[in-house]
């Protein structure tokens, strides 16, 4: 899947993302398996030199700042 990017060195790009079935009573919470969140993004930021501004979690969904290196558009 391609996702639009304006292909800008150095660029900050807000990330949104959430459960499929967000409204679904009894649903897994994101909350609760943080770690695993955290543990994801441990292993992004280790492959891929990216800062992290801001990060969100709430219990179906979070919200992602994050900023690419200066000499990095992709």
């Amino acid at each position: 899947m391609q996702y639009p990017c304006a292909n800008i060195t150095g660029a900050t790009y807000f990330i949104a993302a959430n459960f499929l079935e967000r409204d679904v009573r009894g649903a897994i919470s994101l909350t609760e398996h943080i770690g695993i969140l955290g543990d994801a993004l441990r292993h992004v930021k280790s492959s891929h030199s990216l800062l992290i501004d801001a990060m969100v979690a709430l219990p179906n969904h979070f919200h992602l700042l994050m900023t690419l290196p200066p000499d990095d558009a992709n």
